[in-house]
């Protein structure tokens, strides 16, 4: 720091950190907080949200696939599977309350 005259133009000791500085350093933080998987889904708090999409989405390919492909089961039966789990996953999705 350079010495002035007036106490009011010294910069404290905490604001020397460069701007770009204190971005990357909190970036880096919330990579270190998140994880592998947060890289992928976000942090701890859309986590859950993102992953319920991806099941839905799955189950809907999934379902969708059950028309063209013989199985052994009936695609009307696979439905009566994939139906309440992809109502599961919308229903967690759209009806989780944030605090």
């Amino acid at each position: 720091m350079k010495p002035t005259s007036s106490t009011n133009d010294k910069v404290p000791e905490y604001n020397t950190i460069g701007t770009s500085e204190k971005y990357l350093l909190d970036k880096h933080k919330i990579e270190l907080e998140a994880g592998w998987l947060g890289k992928f889904f976000g942090s701890a708090h859309n986590a859950p949200v993102y992953i319920a999409g991806i099941i839905a989405v799955f189950l809907v390919i999934t379902g969708t696939f059950s028309f063209f492909i013989p199985a052994i089961s009936t695609p009307g039966e696979i439905w009566k599977i994939i139906a309440p789990l992809i109502s599961l996953a919308l229903g967690y999705m759209f009806g989780k309350k944030v605090k």
